[in-house]
């Protein structure tokens, strides 16, 4: 009897001789994030790439579970689901949150004030990023004026 050469892990077929490895690296990935958030397309499609291109806030070692669950909760009060929370997650804006570097040391509180800041406006940057002519930074002005002047408010 041959074994099976993929493994079927949360949706996603792995091949077998990787799979150690990769439900480590998918365990170190997920930190203190949930299943949810983990298994949301945004992110399994950011870690779907060579492992040593993963940056931003997600490979970065400064993250604990703690930052993460903490994170993950104010992106939630935000009204973000766990694609949104993934998708601002993978974004520069996170990647440079943890600029200049976060250590593991970090209090809580410190990390929590500095993510209360960079998450304010999440919930706007994500429809922005999502907005069918967005195309890079050079149109975030223009599209984040663009709906500001469907739905009101200040520019």
């Amino acid at each position: 009897m041959r074994a099976p050469t993929q493994i079927k892990y949360r949706g996603h077929l792995y091949k077998l001789a990787a799979s150690a490895k990769m439900l480590d690296m998918l365990a170190r990935l997920k930190g203190g994030f949930s299943d949810a958030v983990l298994d949301s397309p945004a992110f399994m499609d950011y870690i779907d790439q060579d492992p040593s291109k993963i940056g931003g806030y997600i490979g970065n070692r400064g993250r604990t579970k703690e930052f993460d669950a903490a994170l993950e909760k104010l992106l939630k009060a935000q009204g973000l689901g766990p694609n949104g929370i993934a998708t601002w997650l993978t974004s520069g804006t996170a990647r440079h949150m943890m600029d200049p570097p976060i250590l593991r040391t970090t209090p809580l509180a410190t990390f929590l004030k500095r993510a209360k800041e960079y998450t304010k406006d999440a919930a706007k940057d994500i429809a922005i990023w999502s907005h069918p002519d967005h195309g890079g930074l050079q149109d975030t002005q223009a599209v984040h004026d663009h709906l500001t002047s469907l739905f009101g408010g200040k520019k």
